[in-house]
């Protein structure tokens, strides 16, 4: 069979909102490659797309940033601020080697200039 690609070049738009579609897919293969064959993909991207993409698999993988988390706004105004979620702390708890793992652990970015 075929193999699960490694490297990934995404030129202009990730996704298009007039068709709905996502028009860079590599998000599930980068999960893949790194969990179940232990290998780092290569993403070939323009600068300003490498901020985007790390930002979105900073909070897929590691959830969100703490000053991203307003909880009042997610659990409403009644709810106990203890029992909002501690996405990080509950992910360390589950899986000690998420302390270490970061974007470039998953993720070898090259970038070009058009």
């Amino acid at each position: 069979g075929l193999s699960v690609p490694t490297y990934f070049v995404i030129l202009g738009e990730m996704f298009d909102r007039q068709a709905g579609v996502n028009m860079a897919e590599f998000e599930f293969p980068a999960y893949f490659n790194f969990f179940c064959l232990k290998k780092r993909v290569t993403l070939i991207c323009m600068p300003d797309l490498e901020a985007r993409v790390r930002a979105i698999f900073n909070e897929t993988l590691l959830g969100p940033d703490d000053a991203n988390i307003i909880g009042a706004n997610d659990h409403g105004g009644d709810c106990d601020e203890t029992a909002y979620p501690k996405f990080r702390e509950e992910g360390y708890y589950l899986d000690s080697m998420r302390r270490d793992l970061n974007v470039d652990t998953l993720i070898q970015f090259k970038t070009f200039d058009a």
